[in-house]
C-alpha cells in the first residue's frame, strides 16, 4: 500500500534528526580526541612532575636517620616541608588531569555508542526523499523539487539553531563557572599567602577550605570549558576568528596548570583573576556571536516558510 505524504513526512522529520545528530557527533568525537591527545600528554607531564617530587622528598627522608648538626639537621627539616607541600601540589595536578582525562574519554565513549546506532542513516534518508519526489510528481506536482529543496533548506535552519542553541547553553555554563571560580579567588585575597596542598608553614582551617573550594571550582570551570569548546567545533558553519579560539585554547590548556601551583599569595591570585577575566572576555564575545546567528537564523527560516507556503498554495 501506497504511503501518504503526511506519512513520509512524519518518517522524513525522524530521519533528518537522526542525520544531523549523526553528524553532530562526528565532530564531537574529532574533538574530543584532539583533547584526549592534549590531556594525555598533560596527564604524562604531571606524572614525571609527580614522580620526581616523590623522589626528593623520598630522599630527604632517607637522609633523616644520618647524624647531623642542629643546624643542618633545621635546614634539612625545612627543605623537607617545601618538597612535601611540592608534592602535594604535584598531586593536586596530576589529579585534575587525570580527572580531566577520564571525563573527556567517557564523552568520547558516550558519542562512538551513539554514532554505532545510526549506521546507514544517509541512505535510509536518501531513499525516503527519493519516494517523497516520486509520490509528488505522480500527483501532479510541478514543483515537487523546488518543494523538496525549500523543506532542506528549513529543516537545515533548524539543525543549525539547535547547534548554536545547545553551544550558547556551554558558553553561559562556562561564564558562570568562571565566575564562581573568580568569587572564591577574591575571597581568598584576605587571607594572605596560602597553601593549596593544604600543608605547610601558611596552613590554617580556612585557607584549607578555601583552596579546596577554588582547587574544585578550577575544576569545574575547565570542564566546562572544554564542554564548550566541544560545542563550538558543531557551529563550523560560522565565521568566528581563528584569534578568539586560539586564545580560548590556550587559557584551557595552561591557566588551569598554573592554578595549582603549591601556593599562591595575593599577587599571583590577581594573576589567575585577570587571566579568568580575559577568558570570560573571550566567552561573552563568542555567546554575543552565536546569539546574533541564532536570530539570523530564525529569521532566515520564517522567510523559507513563506515561501514554501506560498509555492503549496499554486
Amino acid at each position: 500500500m501506497e504511503r501518504t505524504i503526511a506519512q513520509i513526512d512524519l518518517e522524513l522529520t525522524k530521519l533528518r534528526q537522526q542525520v544531523a545528530e549523526e553528524k553532530k557527533l562526528h565532530t564531537t568525537t574529532k574533538e574530543l580526541s584532539r583533547q584526549i591527545l592534549q590531556r594525555q600528554t598533560a596527564v604524562v607531564e604531571c606524572q614525571n612532575a609527580l614522580s620526581k617530587e616523590q623522589a626528593d622528598v623520598d630522599a630527604l627522608e632517607k637522609r633523616s636517620v644520618t647524624s647531623f648538626v642542629a643546624a643542618i639537621q633545621r635546614n634539612k627539616e625545612d627543605r623537607l616541608d617545601k618538597e612535601r607541600r611540592e608534592l602535594r601540589a604535584a598531586k593536586a595536578r596530576y589529579d585534575a588531569a587525570v580527572r580531566d582525562l577520564e571525563d573527556l574519554k567517557w564523552r568520547l565513549d558516550r558519542a562512538n555508542t551513539q554514532l554505532a546506532e545510526l549506521v546507514g542513516i544517509k541512505n535510509q534518508l536518501a531513499t525516503l526523499l527519493d519516494e517523497k519526489s516520486n509520490l509528488l510528481f505522480a500527483m501532479g506536482g510541478r514543483d515537487s523539487e523546488a518543494l523538496l529543496d525549500l523543506e532542506n533548506a528549513i529543516f537545515t535552519c533548524r539543525v543549525q539553531q539547535k547547534e548554536l542553541s545547545e553551544a550558547i547553553e556551554a558558553g553561559k555554563h562556562a561564564i558562570s563557572a568562571l565566575h564562581a571560580m573568580l568569587k572564591a579567588l577574591d575571597v581568598t585575597k584576605g587571607l594572605g599567602t596560602w597553601d593549596i596542598a593544604g600543608s605547610g608553614l601558611f596552613t590554617t582551617v580556612s585557607k584549607l577550605e578555601k583552596s579546596d573550594e577554588v582547587r574544585d571550582r578550577a575544576d569545574t570551570a575547565h570542564r566546562a570549558m572544554s564542554r564548550f569548546q566541544t560545542e563550538l567545533a558543531d557551529v563550523s558553519f560560522l565565521e568566528i576568528p581563528d584569534l578568539q579560539l586560539n586564545e580560548f585554547t590556550v587559557f584551557a590548556d595552561s591557566f588551569f596548570d598554573g592554578i595549582f601551583s603549591n601556593t599562591l599569595g595575593n599577587g599571583q591570585i590577581t594573576v589567575a583573576q585577570d587571566s579568568a577575566i580575559d577568558a570570560l572576555d573571550v566567552i561573552e564575545e563568542l555567546v554575543e556571536e552565536l546569539c546574533a546567528q541564532l536570530q539570523e537564523s530564525n529569521m532566515d527560516k520564517e522567510h523559507l516558510e513563506e515561501e514554501r507556503a506560498e509555492l503549496l498554495t499554486k
